[in-house]
């Protein structure tokens, strides 16, 4: 459980790292963080084809960075396959 939390979080900053501080509409009261950018760089892709932001656009998207043969990366394995069997028929992508 503390790992999933500690994923989140992890997420969550280093998202931050990659836009700056959110406008508010007013109209929604919501945060504008601006596009995402599309992954670049990348030479092999696992258990998928290679994505795109357009692809995954109107999804909710985890993006989850291992570092290979990581205690803490493989430990949060139970709680990524859980909510890909929750929630990927409504949009969900891990």
């Amino acid at each position: 459980m503390f790992a999933a939390i500690g994923l989140i979080v992890l997420l969550i900053i280093s998202l931050q790292l990659f836009v700056s501080l959110p406008e508010i509409k007013p109209d929604s009261g919501l945060p504008v963080y601006g596009k995402a950018p599309d992954f670049t760089g990348i030479q092999n892709w696992i258990n998928s084809d290679p994505l795109s932001i357009g692809y995954l656009k109107g999804k909710v998207v985890l993006v989850d960075f291992w570092t290979y043969s990581c205690i803490n990366c493989i430990r949060t394995l139970p709680y990524l396959k859980s909510w890909h069997e929750k929630y990927s028929d409504k949009g969900f992508t891990i």
